[in-house]
């Protein structure tokens, strides 16, 4: 059984990497339309920005969810849960990049 494919879209949709199910190459769509053909270059590169990006999202989306909560013992729940998530998705433990601010 292959893969399954997996999008990842950025900036509002404007741009979304697509792997295909079965195949390593990531084509990139601007705006849903075919953009750049298959990526045979760097393939590795594309997908480990996909796997952070996304592992991130994970990440984020449990933090709002907590804050909505508003329950201490369910926030910290969510917010390991959302951690367990994201290790499972990626390995890196690199800091933010120095752009992002953050101290």
């Amino acid at each position: 059984m292959s893969d399954p494919e997996r999008r990842v879209s950025v900036d509002g949709g404007k741009f979304t990497f697509v792997i295909p199910s079965g195949d390593y190459r990531v084509s990139i769509l601007r705006y849903g339309e075919s953009w750049h053909p298959p990526q045979t270059e760097a393939w590795t590169a594309l997908h480990s920005i996909m796997a952070e990006l996304d592992a991130a999202r994970v990440v984020l989306r449990a933090v709002r969810t907590a804050i909505a909560m508003r329950n201490e013992g369910e926030v910290i729940g969510v917010l390991c849960d959302a951690l367990e998530h994201h290790d499972g998705l990626v390995s890196d433990r690199e800091p933010p990049s120095s752009w992002a601010g953050m101290p």
